[in-house]
């Protein structure tokens, strides 16, 4: 029964996940993000994935701390990338439960940078990178629903990808400028 239960919410997560990457801003992604976190670490705990439950929780907490940066226009110093990025490797290895453990534990801290930098588009590439490692381990642990979410909404980020390419400030992910010796990519 919890392995079906864990399906049903699986979809559930699918129908957040693509709204998620639909949004235009930061802001909106983040808050569809923390929905979608809580209804992992749900489905995680149901089939006993315990370093994707754990990530997860804290992969929430990540986000409730962007979320309030970017309410409040406030940049993000290095200082907490570096931490949240110790939190989360420390976090996956104390709940390590297989060789499938390091793919989340990866792919959280590239996704982290993504949502860390200040520029969407970045963003949105490192979570098409994070949704291919979590298609990987949702097979892994049996949580079908999710592979087949994390599937999906990797291709809705091609598609928002390719919907905003015009959006000139929220898509840019380097600029090329020209120093006196020669050019050099600002990111």
């Amino acid at each position: 029964m919890e392995f079906i239960i864990a399906q049903i919410i699986g979809a559930m997560i699918l129908l957040t996940l693509i709204t998620k990457f639909q949004q235009r801003t930061k802001g909106k992604l983040l808050l569809f993000a923390i929905i979608s976190n809580i209804l992992t670490i749900t489905q995680y705990v149901l089939l006993n994935a315990s370093t994707g439950a754990t990530l997860e929780l804290v992969n929430t907490v990540r986000n409730m701390i962007f979320y309030q940066y970017e309410k409040q226009k406030r940049k993000h110093s290095i200082v907490l990338l570096v931490l949240l990025s110790i939190v989360i490797i420390f976090a996956g290895i104390v709940s390590w439960h297989s060789i499938f453990s390091i793919i989340p534990i990866i792919i959280t801290v590239i996704y982290t940078y993504g949502l860390w930098q200040g520029k969407l588009l970045v963003t949105k590439v490192l979570a098409v990178i994070y949704s291919v490692g979590m298609v990987i381990y949702n097979i892994a642990v049996s949580a079908y629903m999710g592979a087949l979410a994390s599937t999906i909404v990797g291709v809705s980020i091609i598609i928002s990808i390719v919907r905003y390419k015009d959006d000139k400030k929220n898509m840019k992910i380097f600029r090329l400028e020209r120093s006196k010796k020669d050019f050099v990519w600002v990111n």
